[in-house]
């Protein structure tokens, strides 16, 4: 099972690999014919409205015909997904150009140089080495223009002319190689083609892209309920975005809901088969070791949210509980016992240890913020200023709470400067909504134990991106946190949505058809909008 589990995995992955290299190819094509005809240059920006517009209405009546005519159910809703989440992971692909992700230049950085050790051309330097060509090209991050289209398209669809390695100078972030792994081997597969810059870049992102779409169907599938929640959340334009481009948020949203799906699926799925649960339980304990380094360890709530099994498995195992139980002897207490209240002293000793370090001198304001060139906020400051802190908490609630919201259902796209009306973005919260509660049809499985588990976790999230924000990036004259964005929460959105189903709630059988088709009608709101911004 686990083999057959992997090869579709594989097979997937590669499918929507060769349709991404085949759409380009036969854009080239399209493209090529139309001006040889015209004897003039195509404009590669109506050709690129053209693609998308094309790409969203064909879904968009494809998921008119399936939440209304598919009355059998025959479409199983990972199957769905898998055409929704192709179709849209192309149309952001093209919408949002390169670079115009934040902080993307920089994914792209980390991908390349596994390139160059995965090829052996990364030198002794101790900066990064880039084909010539590929080290002069410049991509516009924000404030886009037409001309950013058309400079991308034309350079897309010819070959690479000096492939001559060259020291960018640039030093590449260290840790997490991980999470670049898979963008880097589409780079590498583009430069040993001789492709062009920003064909070699899309297919580093083609890569990204397939291997979030591969995990999320996997999650749809082995979901025991609330399957439409997790395709509407792969589907928000931020989501699409994020896991369209070279950002590691592709595979840390990957691994998210891997871990959720797996945990879901072995704590209410029910018996189906021994090598179902080993398979659940392999996919979930490697998504935990991938995921748990990550962005400074800020997500572990979500590794630690398999922990819901233990008690789990005790209450409906309560023959296996109770054998446990016999077998402790009373010696046994006291060794637990008292190994509980060495370990309760200890942990104190080294907290007040380290409290009493925090609140040295030298330790209170040796946090320096170099954006701000201010010293920032430190653990003794709190603590000798516990008021501020509450003062700042209080702030940034007040004042940032509506843009984070936004944020996180893709209200501000590319570098925060593609403003999408906050009307649309209160749609995908509302169809969110609608699809997280439960179906008339199915049972409610979750307890309120495992409800708050979820929204601890979510919660937990939310506090880990924000405290890292807080000591990491905001000065401390500053009135409200800095830094933080929206979809910093979204690995763990699933869950707080989740949380929402109750016995006294129900909604249609339909509701997760009837959710995705509105949810692709808001996109092309959304791609209207993006082609406004555009000068």
């Amino acid at each position: 099972m686990i083999e057959k589990n992997s090869s579709k995995a594989v097979k997937i992955f590669c499918i929507i690999c060769i349709a991404g290299i085949s759409l380009f190819l036969s854009v080239t094509k399209i493209a090529a014919s139309y001006a040889k005809r015209q004897a003039q240059p195509v404009d590669s920006y109506f050709v690129i409205q053209l693609i998308i517009y094309v790409l969203v209405l064909s879904l968009l009546a494809a998921g008119c015909m399936y939440a209304f005519f598919d009355k059998n159910h025959k479409i199983k809703p990972e199957k769905a997904y898998l055409i929704a989440g192709i179709v849209m992971g192309f149309v952001y692909l093209l919408l949002i150009p390169i670079t115009a992700v934040p902080d993307e230049h920089t994914h792209i950085n980390s991908a390349y140089n596994i390139s160059n050790t995965l090829m052996g051309t990364g030198g002794n330097s101790d900066t990064l080495m880039m084909r010539a060509e590929d080290a002069a090209h410049y991509y516009n991050s924000t404030n886009l223009v037409r001309d950013d289209y058309n400079y991308e398209f034309r350079d897309a669809f010819h070959k690479a002319v000096n492939r001559t390695m060259v020291d960018t100078g640039i030093t590449v972030m260290k840790g997490n190689t991980q999470l670049y792994i898979l963008p880097a081997i589409g780079i590498t597969i583009g430069r040993l083609l001789g492709l062009s810059t920003t064909l070699v870049f899309l297919l580093g992102r083609i890569f990204n892209m397939a291997a979030f779409i591969a995990a999320t169907y996997y999650a749809v599938k082995r979901m025991p309920f609330g399957k439409g929640v997790v395709t509407l959340w792969a589907l928000l334009p931020i989501t699409l975005q994020q896991t369209s481009s070279f950002s590691y948020d592709a595979p840390v949203f990957a691994l998210s809901i891997l871990i959720i799906s797996t945990t879901l699926s072995m704590a209410y799925g029910g018996e189906t088969g021994k090598k179902r649960r080993i398979t659940d339980l392999s996919v979930m304990i490697i998504s935990c070791i991938l995921l748990l380094p990550c962005k400074g360890f800020a997500l572990f709530p979500i590794v630690a949210f398999p922990l819901m099994l233990i008690p789990k498995y005790f209450k409906n195992n309560p023959e296996k509980a109770a054998v446990f139980k016999e077998k402790i002897r009373p010696w046994m207490k006291g060794v637990a016992t008292g190994i509980l209240v060495v370990f309760v002293c200890l942990a104190g000793f080294l907290i007040m240890k380290t409290i009493k370090r925090w609140l040295l001198p030298e330790n209170i304001n040796n946090n320096y913020i170099e954006w701000a060139k201010h010293t920032g906020f430190t653990p003794g400051y709190f603590i000798k200023n516990p008021v501020r802190f509450f003062e700042i908490i209080l702030n940034t609630i007040w004042i940032k709470s509506d843009v984070y919201f936004s944020q996180m259902f893709g209200g501000l796209l590319g570098w925060l400067d593609i403003n999408i009306p906050f009307v649309f973005t209160l749609g995908f919260v509302l169809i969110l909504v609608y699809v997280a509660m439960r179906k008339e049809n199915e049972e409610q499985l979750i307890k309120n134990g495992e409800r708050i588990w979820m929204i601890i976790v979510f919660i937990g999230i939310i506090c880990t991106a924000v405290a890292g924000m807080l000591f990491n990036w905001t000065p401390n004259n500053a009135d409200c946190i800095e830094g933080v964005q929206g979809r910093y929460f979204l690995p763990a959105l699933v869950l707080g949505l989740i949380a929402l189903r109750t016995k006294k709630t129900g909604v249609s059988v339909n509701s997760d058809r009837y959710g995705m088709m509105w949810t692709v009608f808001l996109h092309v709101i959304v791609v209207t909008t993006v082609f406004r911004n555009i000068p």
